[in-house]
């Protein structure tokens, strides 16, 4: 399944139903801006920091789940669902972010380590000018080692940030199997997108990146755009999930190789027996 019919399956799955997508994306990020001007009249306050972050996840679970029923035709699909659906399933959501993370540890550490290596060797940049009015040589040998331990802490950085997204792909539609199988285990739903996006990550990255042409001209809307670009993304990923997951519908069962093999020959028997069937 190539990107162009996703998007296309995706815009079809959309018709009727843009008014809803957009108010839901207004009024998400509206509730951030608010909470952002909040932040900044109380001067970046770390309250309001960890507020941010712990509510970032259901929201952002709610907003994929309101979608999903958008998707779907779910009759109990409302306007504003988001919030109560991600509030009400806030311990789930987290659960699905705290594994999630504990997959991804070792890039995770790789990251901040280089985010660490940065800040020495910043810091010594900048400790190193100061004495450097008096001591020439000192400076000299310091900016050197700086230099090189900026050089380094790019590099763990880079290795870092490329082997985090490349991991998080295997783990995009962790929520996606959470709306479908509301009994599963949380880190159930984890192994399950990992499962199905083993051998289908540059497919999805080849998809996301599809749309870097509408990503652009939302930018010189003023992201005005986004709100309806968010919504077409977000569909594209609920086709390429219920590709992988139900088949190209959403409803047939994906079958492998051994199960059309195992079919054809059943049906070779049943037509070899009917040779031998006495009624014609």
């Amino acid at each position: 399944m190539i990107s162009s019919e996703v998007r296309t399956l995706a815009r079809k799955r959309l018709q009727g139903k843009w008014g809803k997508a957009v108010f839901n994306t207004l009024v998400y990020f509206s509730l951030w801006f608010i909470l952002d001007i909040i932040r900044r009249f109380l001067n970046d306050s770390w309250i309001i920091t960890i507020i941010f972050w712990i509510i970032e996840i259901p929201m952002t679970f709610g907003l994929s789940y309101t979608f999903f029923n958008l998707y779907h035709d779910y009759k109990d699909s409302k306007s504003l669902d988001f919030w109560n659906f991600g509030f009400n399933n806030f311990g789930r959501s987290w659960s699905i972010a705290f594994t999630v993370i504990r997959k991804m540890i070792v890039p995770i550490i790789i990251v901040i380590v280089g985010h660490v290596l940065s800040f020495i060797a910043f810091f010594q940049l900048a400790t190193s000018s100061i004495y450097s009015f008096y001591r020439y040589y000192y400076f000299s040998s310091a900016a050197q080692g700086s230099a090189f331990l900026l050089i380094i802490s790019a590099i763990v950085l880079l290795v870092g940030y490329i082997w985090l997204a490349f991991r998080s792909y295997y783990y995009q539609l962790s929520f996606y199997v959470a709306f479908d199988n509301p009994n599963m285990l949380p880190k159930d739903c984890v192994a399950t997108s990992e499962e199905l996006m083993t051998n289908n990550r540059a497919k999805l990255f080849g998809l996301q990146l599809s749309f870097i042409g509408w990503a652009l001209l939302g930018i010189f809307t003023f992201f005005i755009g986004y709100l309806w670009l968010i919504p077409y993304i977000t569909f594209a990923t609920i086709v390429f999930y219920d590709y992988l997951a139900h088949g190209i519908d959403g409803n047939v069962q994906v079958v492998n190789n051994s199960d059309v093999i195992d079919n054809a020959i059943n049906i070779d028997s049943i037509s070899n027996s009917d040779d031998d069937n006495p009624i014609k």
